[in-house]
């Protein structure tokens, strides 16, 4: 038996719980997060063209939405810690409205409320938390909209101040429907609300009246929404996101809704079931990771003492009431609200389950998701321990998952940062226009868009303002059948307001390639003989024009607050600046550069500098400059390590004309056998 004396904490510790939990399943992660993705781009827009220039921006597909960056951007500025917090904090906000909105349909049951507004904080559908500046706006939405739903209530409950309620609600809702379409249908899950919190003993009849009344003004303003949405919005061109599916019913029905039964079958069972699979992943093995080791303990004490929270919070209530009216309300919403959530996906022919950021047309379905979950809980458990060991165990593998997610978002920005410092180490400027291609994408699942957005902040622009420096292409998959016969390319690429027009030579050609290599290299003519490079690649290497290369940075570049302080310099430095000077014929430093790495114990043979592809500026250098015996010494140790690069580092000496001692080298490296 509970003890009716136990004190009760008070209800405001219960949204300082969620911060809590959010903290440290998200935050803790939050100084070492970037820009992702669409992020680039529009910190791009703001730093180039000012906070105006997001109308244009947005008037291709949601002309509306713009308001959100022209309101936030010069006050959030484009640090990405500061769009990581707010973003956050949307979402914790969220959390607290549907803490808050349970209370309201369902006084007394706080215990409940608590369990779902818990679950929803880690809940594992959404893998893009770490993405600030572009999902903003989705959290956004979240909280309008649930603190929009709470407003309704509190004017059914409240007749004095019923029209300032109905006022604040309906100023949230319209507020969310002029940001995305993600959340319209969210909308329909008002009358479900509204079902649960009137008097049982009124017959269906009147209770459906009743709820109808107090729907009406939303349903009047989703409905013009809708009108204004498919047949009304103006664009530039045409609708990105056509209702497709709706149009197709009238055109091929036979045809649609064969596609919407597959669709809807392979992404319900994803929403509901798949995406619990991701949390069950430890990622401990061995050798063992201490960051992996350090999440998988920490999510186990996130649970538990979550756990321990819930159980102790209002101990006293009624356990009479914790089980069946409040179960069927959170199962029948919750099952409502999953549902509806991706419907503006299916509607304009899109999939949740499609590819590594279509998880965000399910977001809307979390708030269903994690009502179902707690109904469920409430309905299973059989005591209030059973209910919070179940949360727990629930808050358990959504911490971890999240604190997974968002240590792979820092390792992204780990690639990043050491891509982006790699190049601007190689090349402290770059002419415009410049292309940059490699065979594939640098950073996966990033977008060309996303990178190129990046690199023309890495550099100052010289070009029209209409007109962007720079941009990254990827020979795949445009030149899968291989080379042309003559290597010549043409680029006008656009992206929303953003564009670029250049051509060859005005290239650069880059290779990046963990397997053989430590650093990113930048390709030239001795490549040929490069026995890990594609044949596609060494048929493109006249695309390498060195001469887009210019040896002095700009002043204040790389900008500080984007890409943060130079790096410690680590092998990959030495490397670049050499790569550098052997490009400007500079061997007085690459002889510094290679006594520096040679005294910290650096060579072809160790570990962190063991691509011998990465010795050749010192090779050059070396024997260029007189050192001859040393150029040899690393021309050896680099065989050593890769017998496969003989022909290439006997390309370097054979080319080498001007060096009196050449055929000592030729000779020694057996480059005639």
């Amino acid at each position: 038996m509970e003890n009716k004396n136990k004190k009760n904490l008070p209800g405001w510790c219960d949204p300082l719980f969620f911060g809590v939990l959010g903290l440290l399943s998200f935050g803790l992660f939050i100084p070492f997060l970037g820009y992702y993705w669409d992020d680039w781009a529009k910190i791009l827009v703001y730093r180039l063209q000012g906070w105006q220039s997001y109308l244009p921006y947005y008037a291709g597909d949601r002309p509306l939405s713009a308001w959100t960056h022209i309101a936030l951007t010069p006050v959030l500025g484009v640090s990405p810690s500061a769009w990581q917090v707010f973003t956050l904090g949307m979402r914790l906000l969220s959390a607290w409205g549907i803490y808050t909105l349970l209370n309201e349909i369902k006084p007394g049951h706080r215990f409940q409320g608590l369990l779902a507004a818990s679950i929803f904080v880690v809940y594992p559908l959404f893998s893009q938390q770490a993405i600030p500046v572009t999902f903003h706006q989705q959290w956004m939405q979240f909280a309008c909209i649930v603190w929009s739903f709470v407003f309704m209530i509190k004017a059914v409950h409240s007749a004095r101040h019923s029209a300032a309620w109905i006022a604040g609600s309906i100023f949230l809702s319209l507020v969310q429907l002029t940001i995305t379409e993600y959340f319209a249908p969210l909308e329909l899950l008002r009358p479900f609300l509204l079902w649960f919190i009137f008097p049982k003993e009124r017959n269906d009849r009147h209770r459906i009246v009743i709820i109808l009344k107090h729907w009406a003004p939303y349903l009047i303003l989703l409905s013009a929404y809708f009108i204004y949405r498919i047949f009304l919005m103006p664009f530039n061109g045409d609708d990105p996101y056509r209702a497709e599916t709706l149009f197709n019913f009238f055109t091929k029905p036979a045809e649609t809704i064969s596609w919407l039964a597959r669709v809807l079958l392979v992404d319900l069972s994803y929403i509901f079931f798949g995406s619990w699979s991701k949390v069950f992943e430890s990622r401990l093995g061995f050798p063992l990771s201490y960051s992996n080791l350090a999440i998988f303990l920490g999510s186990i004490l996130v649970g538990i003492g979550a756990a321990i929270y819930i159980y102790q919070m209002n101990r006293d209530s009624d356990e009479q009431n914790e089980t069946g009216d409040w179960s069927i309300m959170a199962i029948v919403v919750g099952l409502a609200g999953a549902f509806f959530g991706p419907i503006p996906a299916w509607i304009t022919q899109r999939q949740v389950l499609f590819d590594f950021h279509s998880d965000r047309y399910a977001l809307p379905a979390i708030l269903g998701l994690s009502l179902l979950s707690a109904g469920l809980i409430n309905w299973l458990g059989k005591s209030r321990v059973q209910k919070a060991c179940m949360a727990g165990l629930i808050i358990t593998l959504g911490c971890g998952y999240q604190l997974r997610t968002a240590n792979d978002y820092r390792n992204i920005w780990d690639q990043e940062m050491r891509l982006y410092w790699q190049l601007f180490w190689r090349a402290p400027q770059l002419k415009a226009p410049t292309a940059i291609y490699s065979e594939n994408e640098l950073i996966p699942d990033q977008g060309l868009f996303s990178m190129s957005g990046a690199l023309n902040q890495l550099y100052p622009q010289h070009a029209r303002s209409d007109l962007l420096d720079y941009w990254f292409y990827t020979l795949l998959p445009k030149y899968k059948a291989g080379p042309p016969a003559y290597v010549s390319v043409s680029n006008n690429s656009t992206f929303r307001t953003l564009h670029y027009i250049g051509s060859s030579p005005n290239t650069l050609l880059v290779h990046q390639d963990a397997g053989h290599g430590n650093c990113l290299w930048m390709l030239r003519p001795e490549d040929k003989e490069n026995p890990y490079l594609s044949e596609l690649e060494k048929g493109m290497l006249a695309l390498s024009n060195l001469e887009r290369i210019e040896p002095d940075a700009a002043k204040g570049y790389p900008p500080l607050e984007l890409f943060g302080t130079e790096p410690e310099h680590d092998w990959c430095y030495f490397y670049q600046k050499a790569d550098l000077a052997w490009q400007l014929n500079d061997w007085k430093t690459i002889v510094q550069l290679g006594e520096t790495v040679q005294s910290q114990g650096l060579s072809p043979l160790s570990g962190p500098s063991n691509s011998p592809r990465e010795w050749w500026p010192f090779i050059v250098g070396y024997a260029q400059a007189g050192q001859v015996r040393e150029a040899i010494t690393l021309s050896q140790d680099s065989l050593r390590q890769d017998k496969k690069y003989h022909a290439a580092i006997c390309g370097l000496w054979t080319n080498m004309k001007d060096v009196p001692e050449m055929g000592v080298g030729i000779s020694e490296l057996g480059c005639g056998d």
